[in-house]
């Protein structure tokens, strides 16, 4: 009996030691990031405006071709401001181009006004980093 549970936990130890040295965040990053894109996609309003402000917040490059398709496609005024926001954040060369985009052909006042600041700060913020950088 002594020799069973001995060897069990021996057993365990080895399996701890084995998947301890393993990362697994790869796997949960690439998980979580294609939900991200699904919820952007989804027909649930509130988790669709979740999932594209925390892809914002948290600068999820590999959501930007999500938000460009579904900024083409909603009619929703403060879900574009939304979406515009976060390809900001994101800070994505294709997504500034997006918003760029947006400010120029967008016929409501309010999402044409926000596209508008939205492109002036990041203007202002490109040419101060220029300037600190030159100096």
């Amino acid at each position: 009996m002594k020799k069973l549970v001995l060897s069990l936990v021996a057993l365990l130890v080895l399996v701890n030691f084995t998947y301890a040295n393993t990362d697994f965040t790869g796997g949960i990053k690439k998980n979580a990031i294609a939900s991200l894109v699904v919820g952007i996609k989804s027909e649930n309003m509130g988790l669709k405006r979740n999932c594209i402000y925390f892809a914002g917040k948290y600068r999820i490059d590999e959501a930007t071709d999500a938000l460009i398709a579904e900024l083409n496609k909603t009619d929703n005024a403060k879900l574009k401001v939304l979406i515009a926001l976060s390809l900001y954040m994101i800070g994505n060369e294709e997504g500034i181009d997006a918003v760029y985009k947006l400010a120029n052909k967008e016929n409501d006042n309010y999402v044409k006004r926000m596209a508008n600041a939205i492109i002036d700060e990041y203007n202002n913020n490109k040419s101060t980093n220029y300037a600190s950088v030159s100096k």
